[in-house]
């Protein structure tokens, strides 16, 4: 029987993965919400196989209808995607 704290550490360490990548992408990225989506798809889908390439652009689709900075919006759904709710979540604070 596993515990509580063996099944949440693996969803820690891709919190952990995923606040790496988007501190990463915060200080080196200049250019504004389109260069940090193409370095949001060259980390998730060519570096870290994350997604497909065909995920990354079914995500960036919803972003392009919506009022907000796409590199925001795809950093939540990326955060979605790879940690379920808790991931979503850990963005949608660091974004406020």
């Amino acid at each position: 029987m596993t515990s509580t704290a063996e099944r949440a550490a693996p969803q820690r360490q891709e919190l952990r993965k995923l606040a790496g990548l988007f501190l990463k992408l915060g200080v080196i990225g200049f250019g504004g919400p389109a260069a940090h989506v193409a370095m949001m798809e060259d980390e998730v889908v060519r570096r870290r196989h994350w997604l497909t390439h065909e995920q990354f652009l079914d995500l960036l689709g919803a972003p392009n209808l919506i009022p907000d900075p796409n590199s925001t919006e795809m950093a939540i759904h990326i955060g979605h995607k790879r940690a379920g709710l808790v991931g979503l979540a850990a963005k949608l604070v660091k974004a406020k």
